[in-house]
C-alpha cells in the first residue's frame, strides 16, 4: 500500500500540455453577472504550512495584477496566531533576501578596487550562470514579501458571503481517499473528518444556500492516488474505491471503502441543510509554489497540469 502522505506545497515541477478531457473535467471560469465571483481563503487552523499555501495562492494573483483573495480566520484566536505566523515568515524572507544581496555586495566592493572595473565585472567574477541565480531569487523572494505583507486576514463571519458572488477555498493538507483535512504534511498540528469541518462552518455561519466550496489539499477529488491525469484513470479515482485495490486483502478486518475528502465534505454540507451546495475537488497533489503562470497539480510521475483542467464537483 502506498504511503500517505499529508502535504499541499510540493517542490516546483515543469508545465504540461493540455489534455483532452470529458465533460465535468473541462475549466471553466465562474461568472456571476459579468463578473468574476470574489474568492475567499478559509484557514481552518493557524499552521505556517497554511501561510505558505495562502501566499503561493496569492502570488499567482498578484503577477496577474488582480487583487488578492482575503483570508477568513474562524475566530480570533486562530487570526491572532496566523498573524504572528505571518511576521515569522515576514522576518525570514527578509533575512533571506539580505544575506544574498550581502554576498554580492561584498564581492562587488572588493573589485571595485581592481582596474578596468564595470558592471559586468561582478556578473563574470561570480560566473554568469550564479550571477542570475542570485539576483533571480532576490528577485522571487521579494515578490513574496510584498505579497506577505500585504495579504490581508480577517475574521469575516460567513454569514456575510454572498452565496451568488462569493466562493470559498478551504487550505489544508489531504491524501486520496483519507476522511482528514489537516494543518501540516505529518498531521500533527492540528486535523479535523470532513464532519468537523462541516459543522464549525455552519456554527460560523454559512449561509444554508451557499454553494461554491473549494478543497485545495492533495488529492482532494482521489479515492486513491491516480496513476496519470488521463480523464479516464481520474473518472475511477474520483469515485468510491474498496481498499482491496490499494494492496490491502482484508484478511484480518472487513474490506472499507474510501472515498475523495471533498464527496464526503459535500455529504456532511448535505446532511446538514446545505442541499445546494457544491464541493469541488482537485486530482493529484497541490503545488503551492507553481514554477507556471497558473495554479498546477501534480503525480509522482509526469509533469504539472493547470489544476482547473483536473477539478471535479461533488
Amino acid at each position: 500500500m502506498k504511503k500517505m502522505i499529508f502535504g499541499n506545497n510540493t517542490q516546483s515541477g515543469h508545465s504540461a500540455s493540455k489534455p483532452e478531457f470529458k465533460n465535468g473535467l473541462e475549466a471553466a471560469t465562474a461568472i456571476t453577472n459579468g463578473m468574476p465571483k470574489q474568492g475567499y481563503l478559509y484557514i481552518p487552523f493557524a499552521a505556517e504550512d497554511l501561510v505558505d499555501q495562502s501566499l503561493g495562492l496569492n502570488l499567482l494573483r498578484h503577477l496577474k495584477g488582480k487583487r488578492l483573495y482575503p483570508l477568513i480566520a474562524p475566530n480570533q484566536k486562530i487570526l491572532i496566531e496566523m498573524e504572528r505566523l505571518r511576521a515569522v515568515e515576514i522576518t525570514k524572507l527578509t533575512e533571506q533576501i539580505n544575506t544574498i544581496s550581502d554576498k554580492l555586495q561584498d564581492v562587488d566592493k572588493s573589485l571595485k578596487n581592481e582596474a578596468g572595473w564595470n558592471a559586468e565585472t561582478l556578473r563574470n567574477r561570480v560566473s554568469p550562470e550564479v550571477f542570475d541565480t542570485f539576483t533571480t531569487g532576490i528577485a522571487r523572494l521579494s515578490q513574496q514579501l510584498s505579497v506577505l505583507k500585504k495579504m490581508s486576514f480577517i475574521h469575516k463571519p460567513l454569514s456575510q458571503l454572498s452565496s451568488v458572488r462569493d466562493k470559498l477555498y478551504i487550505l489544508g493538507h489531504g491524501a486520496a481517499g483519507r476522511n482528514i483535512l489537516a494543518a501540516d504534511q505529518a498531521a500533527t498540528l492540528g486535523q479535523m473528518t470532513a464532519k468537523s469541518l462541516a459543522e464549525q462552518l455552519h456554527s460560523c455561519g454559512l449561509p444554508k444556500t451557499f454553494y461554491d466550496l473549494r478543497i485545495t489539499a492533495c488529492f482532494s477529488a482521489d479515492s486513491i492516488e491516480p496513476f496519470s491525469f488521463e480523464a479516464d484513470e481520474l473518472d475511477e479515482t474520483s469515485g468510491t474505491v474498496s481498499e482491496k485495490r490499494r494492496g490491502i486483502k482484508g484478511i484480518f478486518k472487513p474490506l472499507k471503502d474510501t472515498n475523495p475528502l471533498a464527496l464526503t465534505i459535500s455529504k456532511e454540507m448535505k446532511r446538514l441543510g446545505y442541499h445546494n451546495i457544491r464541493v469541488t475537488g482537485y486530482h493529484g497533489a497541490g503545488v503551492t509554489y507553481s514554477p507556471t503562470e497558473f495554479r498546477a497539480r501534480r503525480l509522482e510521475r509526469g509533469t504539472d497540469i493547470r489544476r482547473s483542467l483536473v477539478r471535479r464537483t461533488f
